[in-house]
């Protein structure tokens, strides 16, 4: 069935009869050489996956089977709802055409850039990811290429070095295909924060990396939005970024938290001066995966609330002892009595008679 969806699909072509969106600033204009088709991150997921256009498995809306659709590009075509975009050139595709479009003729996947507030054409992002991911070797591309992906809105970016010992390929994709491990529970003492915004910068520092002369550099993206910012700051117990873990268990009953390899783009190998892309890297984040960070987020806030608890509970105490002790000391003045029956007319207080101080 999966290769009807390929071999046996159909493309359906349509003209857009209105100006649907023209006047909204974020609107992308379309050209009237190419057809475009809006879509979802599931169908951009797949392509990755399969290498296809392809269209969903069973009967689609209003009955059809089998079919995938396109609108023509032009002077009434744009799109504004900062939904993902395909653009295949005409020359390449027809109303009523056979066969499933090949990620190889796309010429664009246009993603909604929030820092510039229009859509990239992310098309040589998502080949290079396609075929990292159907490849048995370890090709990488150059820094450079990842800048919209580094500096994406919403966004913060960290960088985490192997070490001496972990300068292999085999320690990088068992990073890419189990997550990285943190040290102490806490991406706090695992990772460093990244500049991301000068490219050269980025690359020296990446190349004089400090951290046990590690020559290759995992590269980790994190959605701002789950990152609770109430949380410990050290991320004891995984309370800051607790989101993004997947959590271990060892025999012994041990705890050990591993960043998921959801968020890591890839490595970047200071020898090849490129980056090794991680195919299990979620560029767009998938249905699943923010249902999953949402439940984890909570997590992480019920244990920043069971924190505050405990502290103003502890404060209570420190309070109701220092009260403790004054009550006491309240106590301890108002029931001394003072004896002074042993004081005389005689006393010798230091004095001369005519009441100056002795000389001594």
């Amino acid at each position: 069935m999966d290769n009807e969806r390929i071999s046996d699909s159909r493309n359906r072509v349509f003209t857009n009869g209105l100006a649907i969106g023209k006047d909204i600033p974020i609107a992308m204009s379309t050209s009237n050489t190419s057809i475009y088709r809006v879509t979802g991150l599931n169908q951009i997921e797949d392509i990755i996956n399969c290498g296809y256009v392809r269209p969903k498995a069973g009967k689609l809306m209003g009955g059809h089977t089998n079919e995938i659709f396109w609108t023509r590009g032009g002077e009434k075509t744009f799109y504004y709802d900062k939904r993902p975009v395909l653009e295949v050139q005409e020359d390449k595709l027809k109303d009523g055409q056979i066969g499933a479009i090949s990620i190889e003729d796309l010429s664009g996947i246009w993603i909604f850039d929030e820092s510039q507030n229009k859509y990239i054409n992310q098309i040589n992002y998502f080949k290079d990811l396609y075929k990292q991911r159907h490849s048995d070797n370890t090709d990488s591309i150059p820094l450079e290429n990842l800048y919209s992906v580094l500096n994406e809105n919403g966004y913060i970016c960290l960088g985490h070095g192997t070490g001496r010992t972990g300068n292999t390929n085999d320690t990088v994709q068992s990073i890419f295909q189990n997550g990285l491990r943190t040290k102490d529970n806490s991406l706090y003492y695992t990772t460093i924060g990244l500049d991301t915004t000068n490219i050269e910068a980025l690359r020296q520092r990446l190349n004089e990396w400090q951290h046990q002369d590690s020559k290759k550099i995992i590269l980790i993206r994190l959605p701002l939005e789950y990152i609770n910012m109430l949380g410990d700051s050290a991320d004891l117990d995984g309370e800051k970024f607790g989101a993004f873990y997947n959590e271990k268990i060892s025999s012994d009953g041990k705890i050990t938290y591993y960043l998921d390899p959801k968020f890591i783009i890839g490595c970047y190998d200071v020898e090849k001066q490129a980056v090794i892309l991680n195919s299990n890297f979620e560029k767009l984040l998938s249905e699943d995966t923010l249902r999953i960070l949402k439940e984890k987020y909570k997590m992480t806030l019920e244990k920043t609330q069971a924190r505050f608890k405990r502290q103003e509970e502890a404060l209570s105490n420190l309070n109701a002892n220092n009260q403790h002790i004054q009550d006491e000391a309240q106590n301890l003045g108002a029931n001394l009595e003072w004896d002074l029956s042993d004081f005389d007319d005689d006393i010798d207080w230091g004095q001369e008679k005519d009441e100056k101080p002795k000389k001594r």
